[in-house]
């Protein structure tokens, strides 16, 4: 739709890789916000078991869909590119319109069309 918005949170890869380096702490902020009441807890020995698990969270649950692939600001602005968004920016994050609970550790793009497309290639006017 020319002129459309749409906005994106997952989980960010990067944040995730970045605490790879250091050591699993007992107790661990991440393990404490995302999964201290799940059954998955005692399957997280060391950081790469949580950042695994970061990239396949879900599977434990039959409400949820299982992350298949993990991304981070770059990879987002690349894919929303690729689709035609001319803008993707930082989204400040408001908790009327997303899970505040899910805020941390995440990641949150706003990303808009061209008001006016190429009816034959659905490609931005220039």
């Amino acid at each position: 739709m020319p002129g459309g918005r749409i906005i994106t949170g997952i989980p960010d890869a990067a944040f995730a890789l970045n605490q790879y380096p250091h050591p699993l702490k007992t107790p661990d902020e991440t393990i404490e916000r995302w999964y201290a009441k799940r059954d998955c807890r005692g399957d997280i020995n060391t950081r790469l078991d949580l950042v695994n698990l970061v990239f396949r969270d879900q599977d434990d649950d039959p409400i949820y869909t299982p992350h298949l692939w993990a991304y981070d600001h770059d990879k987002l602005v690349q894919l929303f590119a690729e689709a035609g968004f001319i803008t993707i920016e930082p989204w400040a994050f408001d908790p009327t319109m997303a899970n505040p609970k899910r805020r941390w550790g995440s990641i949150y793009v706003v990303a808009t069309k061209s008001p006016q497309t190429d009816r034959e290639s659905g490609l931005p006017r220039s």
